[in-house]
């Protein structure tokens, strides 16, 4: 996939065996945008109809799929039996099978403006427009109708948290995968010092990471606006809306401007990453309002940085950073103590959580976490 995840895992796993890996992406045409480091091995998106493809597939010694979609699982129930199958997890490719509907990872005010508009697409589509999709896929992936056909195919997993694991094996019958802790170093480069070892984190606040509703910008704009006062006054609410859905998006934004007018700062142009780091250096109050495990990243960088991160205490990463002692909010401690809003971090507290992202996500850990991936591999041939 043309992402910006790859390019991470392309450094890691050449670091680790170089020149043993093959990038494939299924598409031949579309001009590659977020692919920097990844000279991809380009193929027909239904090239798992072609048998020499699916022939020189069957030499690999493992078979490693980022995110489980319609094409991935067609390569996975096409490929040799005894082919080990990883599967990265993204998040996106498993909430379906964790969350009954959609609609359980948006709040009450986002969701209102879901149901009643047709922002998203998986939310709300039409019977027909439903059954047009249904019978194409039935043609062209007649495997992944059924998305365990796939999943019960993989032996090992790697979800962005152990947790989703866990979360998700409940949910699959009769599937037995091992866990591999192993997902993207995207932030290894700010936990590595790369960016400077000292941030002057400023007034301004982020508030979530792209224009998609599980964000839930609205009730997230709504609950600001009810603790203005507490708000430093010279801070700006910045919005990243760049990439996800531009109606939605029109509509935060909408909301953002009549709740605090100029105060409500939308950051809809890509940008680079020393610009995006500056922006994340003038926030020092972060607030992700997802109840999904998303903005992983921006989570990480923010706490590293040493801003004051708040999230739902529903959401799997609030759980998996408090246990590991990592200094973070809760919406519950804001309703308690708004004061917080305005109260940056103490030293301790910043320092710890450095210490704690260093250890948990600078290169040595993920160069660790490859090899213990590529060593489950060769063990795989014996």
């Amino acid at each position: 996939m043309d992402e910006k995840f790859p390019d991470s895992a392309f450094e890691m796993f050449e670091s680790v065996a170089p020149h043993a890996n093959d990038f494939i992406l299924p598409d031949l045409d579309s001009p590659i945008k977020n692919l920097k480091k990844v000279n991809p091995v380009r193929v027909s998106k239904f090239s798992y109809l072609n048998g020499k493809f699916i022939n020189k597939l069957n030499n690999y010694d493992a078979l490693i799929i980022h995110g489980m979609n319609k094409f991935s699982i067609e390569l996975i129930n096409r490929c040799r039996k005894t082919m080990p199958v990883y599967w990265i997890g993204m998040g996106f490719d498993y909430y379906d099978i964790i969350y009954n509907s959609a609609s359980e990872m948006l709040k009450a005010a986002t969701n209102d403006i879901v149901i009643n508009n047709s922002f998203w697409s998986n939310l709300r589509r039409s019977k027909i427009i439903s059954l047009i999709k249904y019978c194409r896929d039935k043609i062209l992936y007649p495997n992944s109708i059924r998305k365990e056909t796939g999943i019960l195919r993989v032996d090992y997993f790697c979800p962005v948290l152990e947790s989703e694991f866990h979360s998700v094996l409940n949910k699959v019958n009769g599937w037995n995968p091992k866990y591999i802790d192993w997902n993207y170093a995207n932030s290894s480069n700010l936990v590595d010092c790369k960016f400077g070892n000292d941030f002057s984190m400023g007034k301004n606040i982020l508030l979530g990471n792209s224009s998609t509703p599980t964000n839930n910008h609205l009730d997230a704009i709504r609950f600001l606006k009810k603790y203005e006062h507490h708000l430093n006054e010279s801070s700006k609410i910045i919005a990243p809306l760049s990439y996800g859905d531009m109606n939605y998006r029109n509509v935060v934004i909408n909301e953002g401007v009549k709740r605090f007018g100029d105060r409500f700062y939308p950051l809809t142009e890509m940008l680079t990453v020393n610009e995006y780091n500056r922006v994340l250096e003038s926030c020092g109050l972060v607030f992700m309002n997802h109840l999904r495990q998303q903005a992983g990243n921006n989570i990480a960088q923010a706490l590293f940085m040493g801003a004051r991160v708040i999230l739902d205490s529903k959401n799997p990463f609030y759980t998996d950073y408090k246990q590991r002692g990592v200094y973070l909010n809760s919406i519950e401690d804001i309703n308690k103590t708004p004061e917080l809003l305005s109260q940056p971090l103490t030293y301790k507290e910043r320092l710890f959580n450095r210490i704690h992202l260093r250890k948990a996500r600078g290169s040595e850990t993920a160069l660790f976490k490859t090899k213990i991936l590529i060593e489950s591999i060769n063990s795989s041939k014996k």
